[in-house]
């Protein structure tokens, strides 16, 4: 009984050593895995970059830009490409700088936003004027301000109006000028920044293309090295 007991105890102890043996060696041949860190999506980041404006973020997108495929420099700058009908058309109706504002121009906007300010007051100087003279003429009334003067009351308004209606409309019509002159100008120069923040050299000429058949409208950007 007890040569039994002992024959038990060994072949239990030989498995056991088996065992923890084969469990150390399969502990030792596993391979080590290292976690890789994600790959930076540099397109995703340059776009977020774009929209919180292009002169802000100017050099960190010509670093990103290093990174980026000649498609996704092609696919960014179709997406912030400006253009500058829609403003020459708001800076016309309803004037105020209001095109030039949508553009981020503050300066050409500030421009045409005091311009138009000013010829509405010249307007309205001109229309008081012009009211005055009338009240003048069907009332004999002669105001304290030109009382003294050689000139008859009502001659005095109406010239009054006459010079104030001038002066707002050749500010009005400079103004118009400038408000279509000056989003030209600054869609090139934006551009231009656009193009280098990107890293694109060379030519793009940007088309519309329009295929009512099958609804499809769009824009093809060619780039010419």
């Amino acid at each position: 009984m007890y040569k039994i007991l002992l024959a038990v105890a060994g072949l239990l102890l030989l498995c056991a050593s088996s065992a923890l043996s084969e469990e150390a060696a399969t502990t030792t041949d596993m391979p080590e895995t290292t976690e890789e860190a994600p790959t930076p999506d540099y397109c995703a980041e340059a776009e977020s970059l774009l929209k919180q404006g292009l002169k802000k973020h100017h050099s960190e997108l010509k670093d990103i830009a290093f990174h980026l495929s000649d498609t996704e420099k092609v696919y960014l700058y179709n997406s912030f490409v400006m253009y500058s009908g829609g403003a020459i058309a708001f800076n016309w109706v309803p004037g105020f700088g209001t095109g030039s504002f949508s553009q981020g121009d503050g300066f050409g906007a500030g421009i045409i936003l005091t311009a138009d300010i000013l010829t509405c007051g010249g307007l309205t100087a001109g229309v008081v004027g012009a009211l005055a003279g009338i009240v003048v003429a069907v009332f004999e009334a002669i105001p304290a301000a030109i009382a003294d003067s050689d000139m008859d009351s009502t001659e005095a308004c109406f010239r009054f109006a006459g010079t104030a209606f001038a002066a707002s409309g050749i500010l009005w019509v400079c103004t118009r000028v400038f408000g279509t002159i000056r989003p030209i100008a600054y869609k090139k120069h934006y551009n231009a920044l656009l193009r280098s923040s990107l890293g694109i050299t060379g030519t793009i000429e940007v088309a519309p293309v329009v295929k009512p058949s099958k609804q499809e409208y769009g824009v093809v950007a060619t780039i010419k090295l």
